[in-house]
């Protein structure tokens, strides 16, 4: 079940309008929905949603004041501290950050990296120690390895150490199994 939360949290911030989101209430620290969607040029139902979802993972929090709810970042977690520090330096592109946060929006490929970490192992032996029949595996790990997190030599599996800094702190959330709601 644990895997499941995890990936969750991952999905949650796997949409480039959350993390635009996300980046505006780290400059602004306090938004309504109304100036928060006016600020970026978005819809305010579409933002009402997308912050309620950022709230519900634990990475905002709310306050109602009279007819307005504002939103705010939370205190930092790993997680939350990660995704802070690469906003800041994205400059923008929160495509960048999609694409390594979609390497754990799978409980499968969370399964994978924790038992990679423990061990390198061959093809079969990984479907057996994660319970992933060869073919799901197959493409698992084509989508880790692509993110360079795995790679395989010689026929055996391992984990990588990620040339960047956020792809090195998304792994360890997932092997500590911290997510925001958990602090």
């Amino acid at each position: 079940m644990e895997g499941q939360l995890l990936c969750k949290h991952f999905r949650c911030l796997a949409l480039e309008l959350r993390l635009k989101l996300f980046h505006l209430l780290m400059q602004s620290p306090s938004l309504c929905v109304k100036r928060a969607s006016e600020r970026i040029g978005e819809d305010e139902n579409n933002v009402g949603k997308h912050l309620q979802e950022l709230e519900s993972f634990g990475f905002l929090q709310s306050e109602r004041r009279g007819k307005f709810v504002f939103y705010s970042v939370v205190r930092g977690d790993l997680l939350t501290d990660a995704v802070k520090r690469e906003i800041r330096l994205c400059e923008g592109n929160y495509r960048i950050l999609v694409k390594c946060v979609t390497a754990f929006t799978h409980e499968r490929r969370i399964r994978i990296v924790r038992q990679l970490k423990k061990n390198s192992l061959e093809l079969s032996q990984l479907c057996t120690q994660c319970q992933v029949p060869e073919m799901a595996m197959s493409r698992h790990l084509k989508k880790l390895s692509s993110r360079n997190l795995v790679c395989r030599k010689n026929g055996v599996w391992s984990l990588e150490n990620p040339p960047d800094r956020f792809s090195r702190d998304l792994v360890e959330v997932v092997m500590k199994n911290i997510t925001p709601d958990q602090v």
